[in-house]
């Protein structure tokens, strides 16, 4: 499995894949961090104890997903989230 650390600001430095949140909708960083995971909406939703039409209005931005699931995303799926002041 990939390991992923997430930026909120850009990294020249690491050569790792790299997500600048700032850029991103919250709809558009639940996809990525299950297409990262390689899973279908259901098989993501069944792993965060949720069901796939949860997934599914994260991912449509009709439902905002809160902070704690998205550390429990990150938690589950080994992708380190760092925040860096400018």
């Amino acid at each position: 499995m990939l390991k992923y650390i997430i930026y909120f600001s850009e990294s020249e430095v690491l050569n790792i894949p790299t997500l600048k949140l700032n850029d991103y909708e919250p709809k558009e960083i639940v996809k990525i961090f299950r297409e990262w995971s390689e899973q279908t909406q259901d098989e993501f939703a069944k792993n965060l104890n949720r069901k796939a039409r949860s997934i599914q209005h994260y991912e449509g931005g009709t439902r905002q997903i809160t902070l704690s699931t998205i550390l429990k995303i990150a938690k589950l799926y080994d992708i380190e989230i760092i925040a860096r002041k400018k």
